[in-house]
């Protein structure tokens, strides 16, 4: 008898290693669903991973953030070109770097406000004396 608990489901294929692939992976724009194929599980093991083993996030951070840099060259390249979809990329930035390239700035605001409740009576006249 061992004194290790029990595991539950299939064993993890996650691997240390994967940090570099994916601080590599991203780091060239690409996405996490790419990440993902490359990798050989779906998106949602990618997103559990992040979640689970710290460093495994901190190098798709590193990399998204690496990969801005091919998304927004590629933005300064066409301005100075006047030509292209910037658009596309635009697009691709948005979603790859929504904190930096995004179009709306969203408030939060708080409102504490005190309801009083007015009661209306409406009164007939001939029955009023009544």
């Amino acid at each position: 008898m061992t004194d290790e608990a029990p595991t539950r489901g299939r064993p993890s294929k996650y691997d240390p290693a994967f940090c570099e692939t994916a601080e590599h992976i991203l780091s060239e724009g690409y996405s996490e669903a790419v990440l993902a194929g490359e990798l050989g599980v779906c998106i949602d093991t990618v997103t559990e991973w992040k979640k689970v083993h710290p460093d495994f996030s901190a190098s798709i951070k590193i990399g998204r953030a690496k990969g801005a840099r091919v998304w927004e060259d590629r933005l300064k390249a066409l301005a100075e070109r006047n030509e292209g979809n910037a658009t596309g990329i635009i697009f691709g930035l948005k979603n790859r770097q929504p904190d930096a390239w995004k179009d709306k700035t969203e408030v939060d605001a708080t409102v504490k406000a005190q309801v009083e409740v007015v009661e209306w009576v409406i009164v007939d006249p001939e029955t009023e004396g009544a």
